[in-house]
């Protein structure tokens, strides 16, 4: 009987110990994770909250068990706590939400996390507050989301295309851009770049894309209608949300083309009709007796020749009274009008 006794005490001790050391341990956790944890009863005042909560309130512990949120927050926030945490106590329902909570004399975002504390009987007898606080997650989120609504305003603002792509899937554009090849923004957005250039243009953009080029290049592009444009491409590689990404600026510069094409065809054909263009200028070397011209290659030729060839004169041959007189004796006697 008495060591029947004994070893229920001892199994007992062992179990209490046991109860004791999960308690410790669940102590210790509750007091040095960085989470805010607190608890509060059906009556909504606080029975238990950890270090980091009492720090992020700015009050030791005594100062906020036994109290209520009316007694430690503003009261506008205290009544949005009191609304949310009478749902819990009356539904049982788990609860996730960011607030923004006023703590140690400065505005903070926390994600609130509340759950029902039900007992062995299935009572709900308060409420376990989780807190982690995310403020500085959400000033990055701010400070970025702001960050793009300036380049948004800043891309919108100007006159050229620009898109933002990776690895060639457009993920944006702004309103230049749309309108230059004939698309919505929300068309384009999912797009690769390649759908938007001529054939003969993809190697170009591959390569510049491959390198990280910054470098000003261009290529040919082909609108939503069909007909090619002219562009100016240039890009930069950026990081953006842990990846690279490409910004790149398009300018229109088919007139521009058009004009140099016009003006290489114009010059072209000045070209060619100088080249039909003949002309004698400077001192011709000329016999004085029978009157060849000496060549640039020595030869002496007939006047006739040397002139038709440069120049775009033609002659007619005739014969002049006095060389009928002189080679034509006979006939000197004719009248002019008989010859």
């Amino acid at each position: 009987m008495e060591a029947t006794k004994r070893d229920q005490v001892d199994a007992l001790t062992r179990e209490l110990a046991a109860v004791q050391l999960e308690r410790d341990m669940l102590r210790t956790l509750f007091q040095t994770t960085p989470s805010l944890f607190a608890y509060k009863d059906r009556d909504f005042i606080y029975r238990a909250v950890n270090r980091p909560f009492c720090t992020f309130l700015g009050s030791p512990e005594e100062e906020i068990i036994g109290r209520t949120d009316f007694d430690l927050f503003p009261r506008d926030e205290a009544e949005i706590y009191r609304r949310d945490d009478t749902a819990i106590l009356q539904y049982g329902h788990h609860q996730t939400q960011i607030e923004e909570v006023t703590g140690n004399r400065e505005k903070r975002f926390l994600r609130v996390a509340k759950d029902p504390v039900v007992d062995s009987r299935g009572t709900i007898t308060g409420i376990l507050c989780t807190v982690i606080d995310v403020t500085l997650q959400r000033r990055a989120e701010e400070s970025l989301r702001e960050s793009e609504e300036r380049f948004h305003i800043l891309a919108e603002a100007t006159f050229e295309g620009i898109i933002i792509h990776d690895q060639g899937t457009i993920i944006d554009a702004n309103g230049a851009f749309a309108r230059l090849f004939g698309y919505s923004r929300h068309e384009l957005i999912g797009r690769n770049i390649l759908e938007l250039a001529a054939p003969e243009s993809h190697q170009t953009i591959l390569k510049h894309m491959r390198t990280n080029s910054e470098e000003a290049y261009e290529a040919v592009g082909v609108r939503r209608d069909g007909t090619p444009i002219h562009g100016e491409l240039q890009a930069k590689s950026l990081p953006y949300k842990g990846r690279i990404i490409r910004v790149a600026a398009a300018r229109d510069i088919t007139r521009r083309k058009q004009m140099e094409e016009e003006r290489e065809q114009l010059v072209m054909d000045l070209r060619n009709a100088l080249s039909r263009v003949k002309r004698l200028s400077g001192f011709l070397p000329i016999c004085a007796s029978c009157k060849k011209i000496r060549d640039d290659k020595g030869y002496w030729n007939q006047i006739e020749a040397y002139i038709s060839e440069h120049s775009e004169a033609e002659f007619s041959h005739s014969i002049c009274p006095e060389c009928t007189r002189r080679l034509y004796p006979d006939l000197s006697g004719l009248d002019k009008d008989d010859l």
